[in-house]
């Protein structure tokens, strides 16, 4: 008989839309508000590290089983530190919440723990500083700088509710530039130019 197989769609919005809804609705819009954009963060990242596999080795130097298992460590790390530090409270400060315990445990354990090289170390290690930080509750935040070849933009959702990011989520293109998966910074630059060189002169 065939054997069928599910391959899911490709893209940031299809990846971003996946992992949120996979997330419960109770879970994400728990007190404090804050949380929901917290699992906002995570299923952007979640997306990024996940579609940079398709442009392996430039996305990654190779092919990492980042997977569910990942989110849900991270959706438990995250309830349990902001669980902890809000304390019951409705709202949480971005700038209470525990950046650099959850960064830490993002970058060199629940996903940085699959990493055996230190170049990609180097890009999970940014791309979590560039994601979980307290700049991305300012409604200016951007998360994309060049959406498409006409120089667009794209901020972070303006919401406090589940609901609210889903929509913001939908209207998203439903194709997506390699920008939409974010380049190193400069101090990373000068490691990711000569990668490039070495995989365009083998191609």
């Amino acid at each position: 008989g065939r054997i069928l197989t599910f391959e899911p769609p490709d893209g940031i919005k299809a990846n971003l839309l996946r992992t949120f809804n996979s997330i419960s609705a109770n879970r994400v819009n728990k007190s404090p508000n804050e949380r929901a954009r917290m699992y906002f963060l995570l299923a952007w990242f979640h997306a990024i590290v996940q579609e940079r596999l398709r442009y392996t080795p430039l996305g990654w130097s190779k092919k990492y089983e980042f997977n569910e298992s990942d989110l849900k460590c991270a959706c438990d790390t995250i309830d349990r530190w902001i669980d902890d530090t809000a304390k019951g409270r409705d709202n949480l400060p971005p700038n209470k919440i525990p950046w650099d315990a959850l960064g830490t445990l993002m970058s060199q354990s629940i996903y940085g723990g699959r990493i055996d090289n230190n170049f990609d170390q180097l890009l999970m290690n940014d791309f979590v500083k560039r994601i979980f930080q307290p700049a991305t509750f300012e409604s200016d935040f951007l998360l994309v700088d060049k959406v498409d070849e006409s120089g667009n933009k794209l901020v972070i959702p303006d919401g406090l509710r589940r609901e609210d990011f889903l929509r913001w989520m939908h209207k998203l293109p439903d194709t997506q530039t390699p920008a939409w998966l974010v380049y190193p910074t400069t101090p990373i630059r000068s490691f990711f130019r000569p990668r490039l060189t070495l995989s365009c002169k083998s191609c």
